[in-house]
């Protein structure tokens, strides 16, 4: 399981989860009609992982796990704002 990000793809997304470019949404990675961004949304809009042909899902995030993945969509669609997702990698991955 890969639990750690590299420094600087971490670097990158914690700024990008700070700097309020972003407007949280959830359940998908971005929604165009309220132009909003799960927090892995914001990972893929800064470069990181690999969108699907539909631009829907995920093909590959191969800068980190699966489950943790699901564990980061599961905290950001319950309400966890970015500022909090961005504490919580900072600290564990």
């Amino acid at each position: 399981m890969k639990n750690k990000l590299d420094k600087k793809e971490k670097i990158i997304w914690l700024k990008e989860l700070r700097s309020g470019k972003y407007k949280q949404g959830k359940d998908e990675l971005y929604t165009k009609e309220n132009d909003s961004y799960c927090c892995l949304g914001v990972a893929r809009a800064c470069g990181l992982g690999r969108k699907s042909n539909s631009g829907n899902e995920l093909l590959s995030m191969t800068f980190l796990d699966q489950e943790i993945q699901f564990d980061l969509g599961q905290k950001n669609d319950n309400g966890m704002p970015f500022e909090e997702i961005a504490n919580w990698i900072e600290k564990n991955l």
